[in-house]
């Protein structure tokens, strides 16, 4: 698994970066399997923020049943 880790937007876009840069790698060479291993944490990155987003959504849907009858409800929850 590579080292490269993304807490930040400037890890995600050194990441983003690094993966351009690798993009082409002959098959077989180091750069190639840093290439893979670098998409592999990207995806795992973005696997992450999604779940983040879904939990927001739920959450925040989950919410809207508990608000007074004189709050308007949002024309494309209602």
């Amino acid at each position: 698994m590579s080292a490269v880790r993304i807490e930040s937007f400037e890890d995600l876009a050194s990441a983003l970066k690094r993966f351009e840069e690798l993009f082409g790698s002959l098959d077989g060479s180091k750069e190639a399997q840093e290439f893979h291993e670098l998409a592999e944490t990207l995806r795992t990155f973005e696997d992450r923020v999604a779940a983040n987003l879904r939990a927001q959504r739920l959450n925040a849907r989950g919410l809207l049943p508990f608000f007074p009858v004189t709050c308007p409800q949002p024309a494309n929850l209602a």
